[in-house]
């Protein structure tokens, strides 16, 4: 999967030069969401392709995780906040992941933005695919944009 998308990006970005090179990318980006083996790579080639849908469902092959009413705050939740109140944005990061059913849906998403503001992509990503993995969220586009780069 990376590697194909890996390889599609930079022959759309035009590091590989090569006749056909647009629909040859094109082409390895619809493979890779065709085979949909690597989540994050999917929603890359997706978003790249514009074919993201319109709203995101939850996926009912995935356990179902028990997430916490919206309001009620955790410890756990507090300490994340405290990390970021100081700007420690790369300890609230690997707390949240050490446990992330420990995190409201709510929390989560506020934690994604903010971590885009200051510049951690990939970890907002990742973050970003925990909350969309839950049963309970459905997530629009625009909402999904605002958690993006």
């Amino acid at each position: 999967m990376r590697v194909a998308y890996d390889v599609a990006s930079a022959i759309d970005n035009g590091y590989i030069n090569i006749a056909n090179g647009k629909q040859i990318a094109h082409d390895l980006m619809d493979k890779v969401i065709s085979l949909d083996a690597d989540r994050y790579y999917t929603f890359l080639a997706s978003a790249r392709l514009d074919k993201l849908p319109q709203v995101f469902e939850p996926d009912p092959t995935q356990p179902t995780v028990q997430a916490k009413p919206s309001g009620e705050d955790t410890d756990f939740e507090n300490l994340i906040t405290g990390f970021l109140s100081y700007g420690l944005y790369n300890e609230a990061y690997t707390f949240a992941r050490s446990d992330t059913r420990a995190l409201g849906n709510q929390f989560l998403l506020l934690l994604i933005r903010q971590l885009h503001r200051q510049g951690k992509i990939l970890e907002s990503l990742r973050l970003m695919d925990v909350l969309v993995a839950r049963p309970s969220v459905t997530l629009t586009l625009p909402e999904l944009k605002r958690g993006m780069p």
